[in-house]
């Protein structure tokens, strides 16, 4: 797509809308940075583990909650899938309209995870498992952690751009690298959550 500039005393200039917008390009480079970031976490999850020939479990005799986060995870796949939809309803003229409620259900359930994940760690000190506990709580937190804090900060952001979206100051290409930040997010929990509560 192309747009015609016309300045004082001079002839017309032709400028090229970008085939990716500039946004979109610095959150992949970011993506790529903290998938380098999560590779480095796995790998240490896993050496870690190897030398610990077998011995790898929870302190005492607590147990993961593996069907609440799968629960929790499917909350989280919903809230990624919601975005696709409200990304896409925001670049057609035709269905701008219901971008942003669908945008909003995406931070909701964005923001659930977080906080069911929040209860889920509480319970988990609670029953003593703590960073002191142990080399598997130690990596535990570690992980899962990081990827709390990730889903915490796309909450935050979203909701700045939900609200940008509301005042019409959102760009397509804004949305868009949104878009891609909270798919990275969304779509490297599963790994996470097969790597460590299932080992």
């Amino acid at each position: 797509m192309a747009t015609v500039i016309n300045l004082p005393g001079a002839t017309a200039q032709v400028r090229r809308e970008p085939v990716i917008p500039s946004p979109v390009i610095a959150t992949i480079i970011v993506v790529l940075t903290e998938i380098m970031y999560f590779s480095g976490l796995v790998s240490a999850y896993n050496v870690i583990r190897a030398q610990l020939f077998g011995v790898w479990a929870p302190p005492g005799e607590i147990r993961l909650p593996i069907a609440a986060t799968a629960f929790n995870t499917a909350i989280l796949l919903l809230s990624g899938v919601l975005m696709c939809f409200a990304a896409h309803a925001y670049s057609r003229a035709e269905s701008k309209s219901r971008a942003p409620a669908l945008f909003l259900q995406s931070i909701v359930l964005g923001a659930f995870f977080v906080c069911f994940q929040g209860y889920e760690w509480v319970k988990l000190i609670g029953y003593g498992m703590t960073l002191h506990s142990g080399i598997f709580a130690s990596v535990f937190f570690l992980l899962i952690g990081s990827h709390a804090l990730h889903v915490l900060v796309g909450v935050v952001v979203m909701l700045w751009c939900y609200l940008w979206m509301r005042q019409g100051r959102l760009s397509v290409g804004g949305m868009r690298a949104m878009q891609v930040f909270w798919l990275f997010v969304v779509g490297i929990w599963p790994i996470l959550y097969r790597l460590v509560y299932f080992s």
